[in-house]
């Protein structure tokens, strides 16, 4: 567990980082060992790699060892990625499809070094009736395997050891969230504009691309968990181009999709962060919220938003509902663990009963776990009004 030293140490080194500043003194109280799997946490070790060896009183040999690992290997994965995406879009490129980098990929360039911004993934949209042909493509003639293919919702993931994960998406959002950004974001590709004349890679303006930065944020806050990196997207993103964007139309398509106020909170957040901006009680339950969950949320976290998702106006929890959908996933889902549903759909009925059966017989301590976490309705209905605080309904 962190203290509220370790904390501030912490985001004191993000700012550093991303200002290329000193950090100065190490405060005594400061657990440099918490700070450090703070950074895990969030998935910032790449990042204070850049400021933590600067500290002051010098940290000790081991830690910076393992920030010296860390720093090396950062940047070759993101060579290694550049090199993999430039091949990927070459050969789109070639074949006549259309596409758009998506998050991480474009924003990184905007970080005083781009290896400061690690990413687990590649995002790129594909034209819906063009995914088979990309697909292929991939297959064929870019090296990936059909047996490394994990199929989602609304996107193909492709592997490629050691660094290289691509994911295709034929949308960038669904209905499990916002379904006013849904019907929005419904046909992106109407977003989307040519690179340079007569090329296959689009773009979305800067001002999309933010509006798609805040509702994919609001997703991941809706589901347990985001992290300290979304903010320093923010931040990176409004220092290059915040003085130039259209804000009257930001501010316009964010009141259509509902996530106005909630992009106020988190920008004034980035800001309290990362320039000295100043906070506020929101601000402050926002910081608590999500240094607590890191990345990607805790567990438990992720169950409790589950269950807010299906409470009442009038304050009861239907719980019901959140375990029929724990229990019930829908085909796509339920394809990762059962492969067979992908050459025979109609065993999806016998597919939910071995799973039912399944954590019965022998998960029953993870189903225990769960039903303890989503017993407690005072819990519940506090996650849900911070929801609704921060302008999450």
């Amino acid at each position: 567990m962190y203290s509220s030293a370790d904390a501030k140490c912490f985001l004191s080194l993000v700012r550093c980082a991303l200002r290329d500043e000193e950090p100065g003194e190490i405060p005594s109280d400061v657990n440099l060992t918490s700070v450090f799997s703070l950074a895990k946490m969030h998935n910032l070790c790449e990042l204070i790699s850049y400021s933590l060896p600067k500290a002051k009183p010098t940290p000790a040999p081991e830690l910076l060892e393992a920030l010296r690992k860390i720093k090396h290997a950062g940047i070759a994965q993101q060579i290694h990625q550049d090199v993999e995406l430039d091949t990927i879009k070459a050969g789109f490129e070639k074949n006549g499809i259309d596409f758009v980098l998506l998050k991480g990929g474009v924003i990184k360039d905007l970080y005083p070094s781009p290896d400061m911004r690690s990413m687990c993934d590649l995002d790129i949209l594909i034209r819906p009736d063009k995914m088979a042909m990309a697909k292929e493509i991939m297959l064929t003639q870019l090296g990936y395997k059909a047996e490394n293919i994990v199929e989602g919702e609304h996107d193909l993931g492709f592997g490629k050891p050691p660094f290289i994960n691509i994911e295709l998406h034929h949308a960038i959002t669904d209905r499990l969230g916002n379904r006013e950004a849904y019907e929005y974001y419904k046909d992106a590709w109407e977003l989307a504009i040519p690179k340079s004349e007569g090329a296959h890679e689009h773009i979305f303006s800067k001002e999309d691309f933010y509006i798609h930065h805040i509702e994919h944020l609001a997703k991941h806050y809706r589901y347990g968990g985001c992290g300290v990196r979304p903010f320093c997207d923010i931040y990176v993103f409004l220092r290059a181009h915040g003085d130039t964007i259209k804000w009257d139309y930001i501010y316009e398509i964010l009141k259509r999709i509902r996530l106005f106020d909630f992009e106020a909170h988190i920008r004034a957040l980035a800001l309290k962060w990362l320039d000295n901006g100043e906070g506020d009680e929101v601000s402050d339950a926002i910081e608590e919220y999500v240094l607590h969950g890191g990345s990607f949320g805790l567990a438990e976290d992720k169950q409790l938003t589950t269950v807010a998702r299906l409470h009442t106006k009038n304050g009861k929890i239907k719980r019901f509902g959140y375990f029929f959908k724990k229990i019930f996933l829908p085909y796509r889902p339920m394809t990762v663990g059962y492969p067979v549903l992908k050459k025979a759909p109609i065993l999806l009925p016998f597919c939910w009963i071995h799973r039912i059966f399944n954590r019965l017989l022998f998960k029953r301590d993870r189903v225990k776990a769960q039903l303890e976490i989503t017993a407690d309705d005072s819990k519940v209905l506090t996650l849900v009004k911070h929801l609704n605080s921060i302008g999450l309904e």
